[in-house]
């Protein structure tokens, strides 16, 4: 084999150009942040460079040679060097196209490996060596805000808003996630917002997120989601069965009973082409949500983005608390600066599980109170099943709204039916007296 094929896809001076430019002119680090992140850069002495540059995302104006040596003190002399031998900052963004590129063709490569690799495996069938060759290749896929607006514009569109509300008689007007409790209770989730669901683990954080992304995508609206726990198979296999109606179990045992077969082709043929994209990298960071969040954006208009969960996400801090900080202000800026609701879950800490009445409230959110803060809405995930065994509420779901800024607090409540990955309209209030059989006895539309 020659030795151009040895040789990984990959440009140095358009590195070390991007750095370069960046410690001239720190405030270009969003632009280059579209296209290109640490992971991004193939030779580690400039990667590990980049990665301190990209911490400092939130104030640019910081970036030079002494903030950024300061982190590498071995480095200093290459880092003054870069700064000294780039004479303007004026390319960086089409260097960081460069190097995006060269990060595609290794990609590529990677992929291409995997697929010859792939082609001699005795042990798969043709027909899964062809998708998940297609999985490899397709998994390579992976705006700025306005300038302030004056008054009278604002008071403009403060009448305009005003006026389609009267003309809708009512009806939601943000984001509907078409389940009636939520829809009614909110008026639909507005852009610009950020909503934090939040629960104790087992209570269906993801499932909910997830049938908010489906009914959303069902309308022909465009939904990113990260998920740095469950991996994209996972999270569409859920939305299969829950499309579909099948059962989760069968669906994640490959066990489908001789109608499911029909349940799971009517619900591939409902998904398929929908506008749904799905980033499962483990340990992302705050600054790789938002530089992907704005490339998608820009390529497909997105109308709503899903965090799954808000304490796996990393950033640049001195502790915890102001990590999550970091992270949860970041989510609401990106909120208004795509002018779209973001949804992002976040654990809560065990306290509630010790107290007599186990339902959550706003002082159990775990890491920071900068998430209360910073959220729109917080809305907790109860079922007393969890807890309680005998329990009269069994399929029913208590979304508390314990945070609004546009709508009074409150709970209400939906059919759980885990058991397909779905929560669902219930025909009416829950009565706690009444409780027979799976269902808690509240019936299903």
């Amino acid at each position: 084999m020659s030795d151009e094929y040895k040789t990984m896809p990959a440009n140095k001076t358009a590195e070390q150009a991007v750095i370069g430019g960046l410690l001239i002119d720190g405030k270009k680090l969003p632009e280059v942040l579209e296209n290109i992140t640490s992971a991004d850069f193939y030779f580690i002495e400039n990667r590990l460079i980049f990665e301190q540059i990209e911490s400092m995302a939130d104030n640019a104006t910081d970036i030079n040679v002494i903030s950024i040596a300061d982190k590498l003190p071995e480095q200093y002399a290459y880092i003054a060097g870069l700064a000294r031998d780039t004479y303007s900052s004026s390319s960086v963004v089409s260097y960081s196209i460069v190097i995006m590129n060269k990060s595609k063709e290794r990609q590529l490569i990677s992929a291409a490996y995997d697929i010859n690799q792939l082609a001699y495996d005795n042990e798969k069938t043709t027909e899964e060596k062809i998708m998940q060759s297609q999985a490899a290749l397709l998994g390579m896929e992976s705006n700025s805000g306005e300038e302030s607006a004056q008054a009278n514009a604002a008071i403009r569109q403060v009448i305009e808003n005003i006026d389609e509300r009267f003309q809708n008689k009512g009806k939601p007007i943000g984001l509907t996630v078409g389940l009636k409790a939520i829809d009614n209770k909110v008026g639909g989730f507005r852009d610009g917002n950020l909503i934090i669901l939040a629960a104790r683990p087992a209570m269906g954080k993801t499932t909910l997120a997830m049938n908010f992304a489906e009914n959303a995508i069902m309308q022909g609206d465009a939904v990113q989601v990260f998920s740095a726990e469950m991996t994209r198979d996972e999270l569409m296999e859920r939305m299969v069965a829950s499309t579909g109606g099948i059962y989760a179990d069968r669906v994640r045992r490959g066990t489908l009973e001789e109608d499911d077969w029909p349940k799971l082709s009517a619900a591939v043929a409902r998904l398929k082409d929908k506008p749904l994209f799905i980033d499962d990298r483990g340990g992302i960071t705050i600054n790789q949500i938002t530089a992907s969040a704005r490339k998608m954006h820009k390529k497909h208009n997105l109308k709503l983005i899903i965090v799954d969960y808000l304490q796996l996400v990393t950033a640049n801090a001195n502790s915890r608390e102001q990590e999550i900080s970091k992270i949860s202000r970041a989510l609401k800026a990106l909120a208004k600066e795509l002018n779209l609701p973001v949804i992002a879950l976040s654990q809560l800490n065990r306290k509630c599980d010790d107290r007599p009445n186990k339902r959550p409230n706003l002082s159990d959110l775990r890491d920071s109170g900068a998430i209360e803060q910073d959220a729109d809405i917080v809305a907790f995930i109860y079922r007393d099943e969890v807890y309680n065994e005998n329990t009269e509420q069994k399929g029913v779901a208590e979304i508390n709204f314990a945070k609004a800024r546009s709508f009074p607090t409150g709970t209400v409540y939906l059919a759980s039916r885990l058991d397909i990955n779905k929560f669902d309209n219930l025909e009416r209030e829950p009565n706690i007296s009444v409780g027979k059989g799976s269902t808690g006895g509240f019936d299903y539309p």
